[in-house]
């Protein structure tokens, strides 16, 4: 098994790129594609103790037009103008600090830039440790998951199949303890057991088919 990996917010083709597998943030697929779900997590909005000490804490999702916000991109592809919430609202949001980068978000919050809406199983050690702080809770509580997917096909070949195997297993191991805990976090048990939907996709992580050594990119953030 040779494994080339590529990693990009832009979502790629899987039918015709020339791509075995795809790591993905999202719960929207397009058609031909199948899923294997290896960890799900709730959308927070967090900010940091400092920043919200100077500019006061949102009582509401409409207090939000007073802060900075901290935002991602749409597909990988354009800035995020909308935050989806709970109940099926789109509330527009003007972003401060935009980037393709769930980390330099995470960094952003936590450096005091303003507020930023990531997966709790993204934010959650630094909310454990108080770095980071749950702002409006149940506004944003929508259901994410993390999905190996690749395209439906009548024959895969045995390489492809054993790679998608050990990333489940590994997967299990890797988040099931964290994924418990977040299932035990207040506020959050009805997006942990899937009554949320998420609707931001972030991350594509692929594997390509013939490559002869390992490779990342990462695209410059905006």
């Amino acid at each position: 098994m040779r494994v080339q990996v590529q990693t990009s917010t832009q979502m790629v083709d899987l039918r015709r790129g020339g791509y075995d597998v795809a790591l993905r943030a999202s719960v929207d697929l397009e058609p031909g594609l199948v899923a294997r779900t290896i960890a799900r997590s709730p959308f927070v909005a967090v900010a940091s103790p400092a920043y919200l000490e100077a500019r006061g804490t949102p009582r509401t999702a409409a207090d939000l037009v007073h802060h900075r916000c901290i935002q991602g991109f749409a597909r990988g592809e354009l800035p995020q103008t909308h935050w989806s919430t709970q109940d099926g609202r789109k509330l527009h949001v003007d972003a401060m600090f935009v980037s393709n980068d769930l980390s330099l978000l995470r960094a952003a919050a936590r450096e005091g830039l303003g507020i930023a809406v990531l997966p709790l199983l993204m934010v959650h050690d630094e909310i454990t440790r108080g770095e980071l702080v749950r702002v409006l809770p149940g506004v944003f509580e929508i259901e994410s998951r993390i999905a190996v997917v690749y395209a439906e096909r009548e024959f895969m070949p045995p390489q492809v199949r054993l790679f998608i195997d050990e990333l489940v297993k590994w997967a299990e191991g890797e988040f099931g303890d964290l994924m418990s805990a977040l299932r035990r976090t207040p506020g959050c048990e009805e997006a942990a057991r899937g009554k949320g939907k998420a609707t931001t996709k972030t991350k594509t992580v692929a594997a390509k088919r013939g490559a002869k050594r390992r490779t990342a990119k990462r695209r410059p953030a905006a």
